[in-house]
């Protein structure tokens, strides 16, 4: 099936799945992100023990979320994201990040999961961030699909550099380097294991 990447790199709706309403937790923090950014697509939350948070309703799990959603931020432990990604596959979601490490970094059973994640992503035609990555930032469209605190400011720029690489902190260590001299960063991608869609792939679509 054909992967639409435009629906990982400017989704028009968001799930965080895994939040919580704790401050320092990778959920809340992201949910902060795009709030900051003043992101203007829908925000769905999935939580397990939840029914709101930060004045938005929650949903117990993926399959209660409507159809169709564009991007699912899967930000819950590895042992729960198959599950997740099937659940996905069910709801029609286009795209996928998947925050969670030890996969195929980790060889052996783990190295097998991320082979099975991939082929049912694949199969159902989801772009899948990750896993073992930080995340998108796309600085111009307001877009901070990340749970980083070091994400910075919206930017006001007609044209920057696009910072694409496998480590999110690698990512985040050329973004400083070049905003110290004053060159933009419009845009990074960590994209971690590459189970799904490599460099090439978000190369191509940026350009």
């Amino acid at each position: 099936m054909t992967i639409d990447i435009s629906r990982l790199m400017r989704p028009r709706s968001i799930a965080i799945v895994g939040v919580s309403p704790e401050p320092s937790s990778a959920g809340f923090l992201m949910l902060r992100n795009l709030e900051a950014f003043d992101y203007k697509g829908a925000i769905h939350l999935v939580s397990r023990n939840r029914d709101a948070i930060n004045g938005r309703a929650c949903v117990r799990t993926i399959d209660d979320l409507p159809d169709g959603v564009d991007a699912a931020m899967l930000l819950i432990p590895r042992v729960a994201i198959e599950d997740a990604v099937t659940a996905c596959a069910r709801k029609k979601i286009g795209a996928i990040t998947i925050f969670a490490a030890g996969f195929g970094e980790a060889g052996g059973e783990w190295k097998a999961a991320q082979d099975r994640i991939a082929a049912l992503a694949e199969a159902a035609g989801i772009a899948v961030c990750g896993p073992n990555c930080l995340g998108i930032v796309d600085y111009v469209r307001r877009l901070p699909l990340t749970f980083s605190q070091q994400v910075g400011e919206p930017l006001d720029a007609k044209s920057g550099v696009v910072v694409v690489a496998q480590s999110g902190g690698l990512a985040g260590v050329i973004r400083v380097a070049l905003r110290a001299k004053d060159i933009p960063v419009i845009c990074t991608v960590s994209t971690g294991n590459e189970a799904v869609l490599g460099l090439e792939d978000y190369a191509a679509f940026l350009i």
